[in-house]
Order: C-alpha cells, then structure tokens, then sequence
C-alpha cells in the first residue's frame, strides 16, 4: 500500500527550511511516506497552475508517466532495450561541519516511456568527486530494471553530472571500471563476451563561460536568444575529441545558457560509425539529448540539462536535507545528532540517507 500525504507550510516564514528538512527526513526515511509540501498561501489562491504543477508532481510520486515523445526521437537508439542513467556528487559547501560528507545519487530510466526514474543514494568521504559505490549503485538500478522488464538492458547511456574537464580522465581510470564490474555481475559471461551491454558515458557540463547570439533577427525568439533546439559541435568544440552544445531550452529572461557534452566513451554510438560515418554517430547522439530534454515531468517544456543529470543533482539536494545538521548545522537538525564533534563517520551518515522500503523505487525527490 502506498501512503502520501500532502503538508501545508507558512510562507515567507524563518523557520521554513528547518521544518521542510524536517518533514521531509520523517517522510523518506523514517516512515516511507511519500509526502508532497504546498506553501499554503499560494495553495489558498486557488490558481489552476499551481494546482497542475502539484498535480505532476504527485502523479510521478504515485508511479505515473505525466508525458512521453515518440521513439523516432531517438533515432537509432531504442528506449525500450536502453536504461539511461544519471550520476551526480554534491559536496560540503562553506559553513558545512566537519561532519559532512558527499553524497553521489544514481538515477535510471526503468520502461520504454522514460517516465520514471527510481534513485539511490550513498555517502562518502567529502571532497572525493569519484564515486566509491558506483559498483553496487548500478548493480541495483540494472537489478530494477530487470524487475520490471524480465530482462537486462542492451545499452547502457550515462550522463555524468558535475566532473571538470581536468578530471575526464580520473572518470575513466575509477568509475568505468566500476561500471564493468557491475555489469559482470549482473549479466552473463556469454553477454559480457559479446559485448553486452554497450556503455556510453557523457559528461554533462553547466559551469562554463560559452555563449551563443544569432547574427539575425530571424534566429532570435522573443527575447533575443536564438530558438530553442540550437546545437553547435563544430568550430568551438574540441578539435580532437566528441564534444557539442545543446541549448535545448528558451529561456524566461536574460541570456539562454547551452549546456556542454562531452562524450569520454562510447560503445552505443560507435556502431553507428560504419553504417552512416561519425556524423550519423553524432547527430543521432544530439537528437537523442535534445528528445531526452522534452522529459523533464515535472516541466511541459524542454528544460536546460538532459533529465538523468537533471534528475540526480535533485537527488542530491534531498539528500542534503537529511544530512542537515552536517550541511546547515546551524539552522537546525532534521536528523538525530550522530557526533557531537569530530567527523561523523561514513556509516552513520549512510544510516541518516537510507531511504526507507516503501519509498525506494519511487520518485520521492521531485
């Protein structure tokens, strides 16, 4: 049986955050209650759209798809034999405790409708930007989607979130053979023999300093940025390796941000190489990102960033709720107090993160 329960909260009030931490850490962990939070004021409104932004939300916590996009918008690349999956790390920041660790979150696509992305989280040493787990993180997601497709994904697609250009290699060297491993696990030495599954790993890029302009006015929407759906991935990429940007979105105000790709390894794509060239290999790569982009459920719009990453880094800041008294010790611990000085331990943080039975493949972050 699945329980929700809906909580009003006082707007504009000081001690906002210290109970949503709060409501939140009671809910996921503590009860496996999925719990959806409205600010009562704009709830009294009574306006339609909000209604329908609640309304989303709770759907997708219920396990329901809000929307989907035909398959031909991925060209080569079927969902239906392909888990897409997003890897982010969220780290103490200034006025964090001692205590706090980082956090990596895995998310994963489970059905041919790319509609629901069930999460993990784990905790590790802070500052470490690899993620130590990552073995038996994806061990668990491709266990998932076996349970609910009775068999195992031919490609795996990963879109790993918040790495800088210099530790690209550092990927490869710790995180890809973590991914193998998990994948002889979980697959047969027959499939692994013949390559199965085909892994591809993308780095999603948000911090840098590029921007585009259209030089007509014809190119420009409403505001002055050019139409959603721009792809550049000649004359300021990388001249040596696979590397575009996307601005899949338009943007409400101010300059539209593209976000930047890189792909660092592909076994999904480079099949496509020897039917239709490297350019058949990369346009089916952007049509893929750019259709990925319409499945933010939580949005009925594209959105900045492809949904696996978008996904995870919201996996992250929920988690930061939980480990609240590590993160924001000093507006108050939604949490039990593990340590009252020193370095809390990695396993006592993991206790704090552990997502209760009734909620752990469900969309409770959104």
């Amino acid at each position: 049986m699945v329980r929700i329960g809906f909580i009003s909260l006082p707007s504009r009030s000081p001690a906002l955050l210290k109970c949503l931490t709060a409501v939140k850490y009671s809910c996921d962990v503590q009860e496996g209650v999925l719990c959806q939070c409205v600010v009562d004021s704009k709830f009294a409104k009574q306006q339609i759209q909000y209604y329908v932004n609640v309304g989303l939300k709770v759907n997708l916590k219920l396990g329901g798809v809000n929307h989907s996009i035909p398959a031909i918008n991925f060209g080569t690349i079927s969902p239906e034999k392909t888990m897409f999956v997003g890897l982010d790390v969220t780290h103490p920041s200034p006025g964090s405790a001692s205590s706090a660790p980082s956090v990596p979150s895995i998310v994963s696509s489970v059905d041919r409708t790319l509609g629901q992305w069930p999460a993990a989280i784990r905790v590790q040493e802070a500052r470490n930007e690899m993620i130590t787990d990552l073995t038996e993180l994806v061990q668990g997601q491709l266990r998932l989607w076996r349970s609910k497709n009775r068999t195992l994904p031919a490609n795996l697609v990963l879109y790993r979130d918040g790495v800088s250009e210099g530790q690209y290699q550092t990927v490869l060297d710790d995180e890809l053979p973590a991914i193998k491993k998990a994948i002889s696990i979980i697959y047969s030495p027959a499939e692994v023999k013949q390559g199965v599954p085909r892994l591809s790993i993308i780095i999603v890029g948000k911090r840098h300093h590029t921007r585009f302009y259209p030089t007509k006015a014809d190119d420009a929407d409403k505001i002055g940025n050019l139409k959603h759906g721009l792809v550049v991935d000649r004359g300021v990429t990388n001249f040596c390796n696979w590397d575009f940007f996307l601005q899949a979105h338009s943007a409400l105000y101010a300059t539209a941000k593209s976000a930047h790709y890189y792909v660092i390894y592909d076994e999904v794509l480079r099949r496509l190489s020897s039917e239709q060239g490297q350019a058949g290999a990369a346009d089916a790569l952007e049509k893929m990102t750019h259709g990925l982009c319409y499945l933010f459920s939580r949005a009925t719009s594209a959105v900045s960033i492809c949904p696996p990453a978008y996904y995870a880094d919201l996996v992250c800041e929920r988690a930061r709720c939980y480990l609240s008294q590590h993160f924001a010790p000093s507006s108050g611990s939604a949490t039990p107090a593990s340590e009252s000085s020193g370095s809390a331990s990695v396993s006592t943080a993991g206790r704090e993160v552990a997502l209760h039975d009734a909620i752990k493949h469900r969309m409770f972050y959104i």
